[in-house]
């Protein structure tokens, strides 16, 4: 999860980065940020899924007094282990979106990366909570970011071997977080070829 602050708070975070994000994507684009304001950044480990954020959601996003708050979760929910029906899923990204809007935030939603399904055990089923964060958009009328849309066309199409992107079975590389950063871009009608985002660049690891 990240958030673009109004005000920062010095407890607990990781900034991105990737300058390029903080660099393109607040200089003057629709969603009102200023090229003062911050950008935070709230990880999540395999241990987290989307009951963690909510149960956590002061000191995730509210502390920070945000102005954008980015939400991808998924994948760990699809974890069979976690027994997190689909339907709970997508009730629980709708109760964080209705959260995020009382704070007068704007909430943009993610798709996860495609992940190596064959390698990746007990997330067989993640491509219908993938559909899930896709209803929860709609219902909600939030902006969606859909990286598993273009992740998934770029394998179709033979352009790319997953594993060029992926850390593991589950996580992008350095690459991967670069292609995710474009996708994003493109979604909000900011992105352009020519700002080093933009570029290609050989980032194969993290």
């Amino acid at each position: 999860m990240g958030v673009c602050g109004r005000q920062h708070h010095p407890r607990c975070q990781t900034h991105l980065r990737l300058p390029v994000i903080s660099r393109d994507f607040w200089r003057a684009h629709p969603l009102g940020a200023s090229p003062g304001q911050r950008c935070d950044h709230q990880h999540g480990d395999q241990r987290q899924h989307s009951p963690d954020i909510l149960a956590d959601y002061d000191w995730r996003v509210r502390q920070f007094a945000p102005a954008v708050v980015f939400i991808m979760v998924g994948t760990n929910d699809a974890n069979e282990k976690r027994a997190i029906s689909t339907d709970l899923f997508q009730t629980q990204l709708q109760e964080m979106v209705r959260r995020i809007r009382r704070e007068n935030a704007v909430p943009v939603l993610q798709t996860p990366n495609t992940i190596l399904i064959e390698k990746a055990t007990g997330r067989e089923r993640i491509a219908e909570y993938v559909e899930a964060i896709r209803r929860a958009a709609a219902a909600e009328g939030t902006i969606l970011v859909d990286h598993w849309q273009h992740w998934t066309a770029q394998v179709k199409s033979n352009i790319l071997e997953l594993h060029k992107w992926l850390n593991d079975e589950l996580h992008p590389n350095g690459r991967g977080h670069d292609e995710m950063a474009k996708t994003l871009f493109r979604a909000l009608g900011i992105f352009d070829p020519a700002s080093f985002t933009g570029k290609d660049h050989v980032i194969d690891h993290m």
